[in-house]
Parts: structure tokens; C-alpha cells; sequence
């Protein structure tokens, strides 16, 4: 389902709020990248933090060795989805999603958000 910015800002500020935890899948003709996130400032090892930003302009996550910016303002368009609609690339048997929400970005690329059942 299409998402608007707002709606997206709504639903990271509602990940941050909770800590949820986020799986984070980029998708690129380069490259395939995943990893796990707890939306929380002072989350420590193996977790990342996933921060929204203060500006709400953007995402970044970080952690050891690790930072990864996603702009908002070079999105195309937000799509949000339920656990039967995720996209392919994510789906993996031993994860169980809450909602998921995609970014895609105009070189075809894609950045999706995963919010994750209970804890790992």
C-alpha cells in the first residue's frame, strides 16, 4: 500500500517510541545488504542504532563501523506492507514481520524496513 512521507515519519518515530526491532534490507544493482537494528539511542552490541532523525529529512543508522544515511527527500515513493506482501528479498522462514516499509529510490534501488516479531 502506498505510504506517504508523513505516514512513514509516523511509523519510524512509532519504532523509536517502542524499540522495536528493525531488519534493514537494501537492495541494489551493486549489492544486497542486511542487518538488524533496535530503534533505541543506546542500544548496545551486536545491535545497532537506528535513529530518525531530529529534522525528520531522514534515517541513519549506525553502529560499530557502520553508518547508513536514507534521505528522504530522494525517495520516489513509500510503500507499506504486512507480513504477505513483503517483497521476496526479505523473506526469510525464520524471521516473522510485523509491517514492513519499503523506500525505493529512482536508480531502482530499495531500502526496506522491517519491524520484527518480539525480540531476537
Amino acid at each position: 500500500m502506498r505510504s506517504s512521507l508523513e505516514q512513514a515519519k509516523l511509523l519510524f518515530n512509532s519504532w523509536k517510541e517502542r524499540s522495536s526491532p528493525i531488519f534493514v534490507v537494501l537492495v541494489s544493482a551493486e549489492a544486497n545488504v542486511g542487518f538488524l537494528a533496535l530503534v533505541k539511542d543506546d542500544a548496545n552490541f551486536p545491535f545497532v542504532r537506528f535513529s530518525v532523525l531530529i529534522d525528520d529529512s531522514g534515517v541513519v543508522v549506525t553502529g560499530l563501523k557502520l553508518e547508513a544515511t536514507f534521505d528522504f527527500t530522494g525517495v520516489e515513493g513509500f510503500e507499506y506492507s504486512d507480513p504477505r506482501e513483503a517483497p521476496p528479498e526479505v523473506l526469510e522462514p525464520e524471521r516473522k514481520w510485523v509491517c514492513l516499509l519499503q523506500l525505493n529510490f529512482p536508480s531502482g534501488d530499495a531500502a526496506t524496513f522491517g519491524e520484527l516479531l518480539g525480540k531476537e
